[in-house]
This record gives C-alpha cells, sequence and structure tokens, in this order.
C-alpha cells in the first residue's frame, strides 16, 4: 500500500473513533425513513383567476360625471395575462325628456399581474353609446376572489373619451365595483 493510502486510511480511522466508541452506547432501533411531505412544498401552480377561466362581472357604475347605472359583462382568457371583456351598462340620465336608461356597450382587453390572489390589470377600451356616440380610452383595477371561492370583486376605473355624431368631444370618467364569478 502505498503511503498517501495509508495516510488516508489512518485520518479516516482518527475521524471515525469517536463515533465508533459511542456507537456501542447507541440504539438498535432499525432506522426510518420518511416520505417528503407534499402540503410543506410551496404551490407553483397558476391561481385560477380572471385570465385563466371564464369570467360574468357585474355591479353599480357610474360614467358621465357620477350618474348611476348598473353594469355586466362577460370575459375569457386570449393569452396568459390576457382576457377580452366584453360589456354592457345602462346607465340612467336624470334630465326630464330622458325617460330610458343610456346604453352603453363596450370591449375592454384585460392585461393582468397576479400578486398571490389579487390580480392588478389594466387595458385599452373601446365602446359605443348605441346611437349616440363612439368611446375610447382605457380601464384599471383590482380583482380579487373570497378565499378559494369562484365569487370575488372588483373595483375599476375608467377614462375614456369620444365623439358623438354631430361631432361634440365627449370626456367620460367613470368607476365601477361589483362582484365577479369565475367558471
Amino acid at each position: 500500500m502505498s503511503f498517501m493510502k495509508r495516510a488516508l486510511l489512518l485520518g479516516c480511522l482518527l475521524l471515525a473513533s469517536p463515533a465508533l466508541a459511542q456507537g456501542s452506547e447507541a440504539s438498535t432501533a432499525a432506522p426510518t425513513t420518511s416520505s417528503p411531505d407534499l402540503n410543506a412544498l410551496p404551490d407553483l401552480s397558476t391561481p385560477d383567476t380572471i385570465f385563466t377561466t371564464a369570467t360574468l362581472w357585474g355591479g353599480p357604475a357610474t360614467e358621465v360625471y357620477i350618474l348611476p347605472g348598473l353594469s355586466a359583462a362577460f370575459s375569457f382568457p386570449v393569452m396568459p395575462d390576457t382576457a377580452l371583456r366584453l360589456g354592457a351598462e345602462a346607465i340612467l340620465v336624470p334630465l326630464s325628456d330622458v325617460n330610458l336608461p343610456l346604453p352603453v356597450v363596450n370591449a375592454d382587453v384585460l392585461f393582468g399581474e397576479h400578486y398571490g390572489d389579487t390580480v392588478l390589470y389594466a387595458g385599452p377600451s373601446v365602446g359605443t353609446v348605441l346611437g349616440a356616440a363612439w368611446l375610447l380610452g382605457g380601464v384599471a383595477g383590482v380583482q380579487r376572489p373570497f378565499g378559494d371561492s369562484p365569487v370575488g370583486w372588483y373595483a375599476e376605473s375608467r377614462l375614456r373619451f369620444g365623439t358623438d355624431f354631430r361631432n361634440a368631444f365627449i370626456f367620460l370618467p367613470g368607476v365601477s365595483v361589483g362582484l365577479t364569478v369565475r367558471f
């Protein structure tokens, strides 16, 4: 045996001798193996959000300088973290010569970012006040589920500009809050 092999063997024996001395006192129980706790592993899956499932939106809305209204929409995913939302609003106009709600139809492309269960989203919006105006603008908001439920809430603001069919300029800020239901 070469000198190097002898030196390595002697070093290993010297390091192992305290463990060997204590080994006679150690219990003779069989070693146990444990499987990893799968619940302790981080969840790397994408949570079900408005960008992974079809979603129904609805609630009160304001448009045209804080006039009350109701909104309803349906969104569906088109790409990762992108959804297309098609919606309609019925805005009440408190004028004596207007006896029906003002109908607004719009489409929004929502780009989002996940922060746990919370989704922040924003995107362009195009719409029309049926028979009266074309609208172009943007929307930004936050959406979050109620726990693990498919039901959640949202709050958003929108800013749209447009022109009516007489070429008058329209500035339409608005907010909307309500509930979402993911399918």
